[in-house]
């Protein structure tokens, strides 16, 4: 469940006109944040109608962006590049 840190002072009508785009780019097996919780982010954000994409990549762990394979390092770079061009 995702909930506002302690002490927040963000209102329900604040947080129901939220404009935030976000995308979502995960690995399949990083250790450090298992990716069930990138896919429940993606699916609570989703059921509250917000503009939100995912972006899995297999085989890959917690330093996709400085160890990955080649060809996943170029993939990423371009799913931004191109999220970048279509959402600012």
């Amino acid at each position: 469940m995702i909930r506002r840190p302690p002490g927040s002072t963000q209102s329900r009508s604040s947080a129901a006109s939220d404009v935030y785009k976000r995308q979502i780019l995960h690995s399949e097996v990083d250790l450090r944040c298992p990716i069930s919780q990138a896919e429940q982010l993606f699916v609570v954000l989703k059921q509250r109608r917000k503009d939100v994409e995912f972006v899995r990549f297999p085989d890959e762990d917690h330093e996709l962006s400085r160890n990955g394979r080649p060809s996943h390092r170029v993939d990423r770079f371009n799913v931004i590049l191109d999220y970048w061009k279509r959402k600012l």
